[in-house]
């Protein structure tokens, strides 16, 4: 769950959020990649999904950490421009 989803589906919604739970603002379909995945692989990836962010899990499919396109673009400044490109045209 993100503060997006909080906004969006929680108060935007008009859920009351004293009394709702995180399942019922919940994004539902979760996408990931390994860590050791290359950075234009998970790039690849979050552009076919379309997700503003992948979580990243180790080989034992441990939780990790996640990536935004803002990381990416630390490293990968073409990469990050064509999946922001890509998931802000087909929103």
């Amino acid at each position: 769950m993100t503060d997006r989803d909080i906004v969006i589906r929680g108060i935007a919604g008009g859920r009351d959020i004293s009394t709702c739970t995180a399942r019922d603002v919940m994004t539902h379909d979760v996408f990931w990649c390994f860590e050791d995945d290359a950075v234009k692989d998970v790039a690849k990836k979050m552009r076919d999904k379309e997700v503003r962010r992948m979580l990243i899990l180790s080989q034992d499919k441990r939780l990790v950490g996640v990536v935004s396109i803002g990381d990416i673009s630390k490293v990968e400044e073409k990469e990050s421009g064509k999946t922001l490109k890509d998931i802000t045209e087909a929103a």
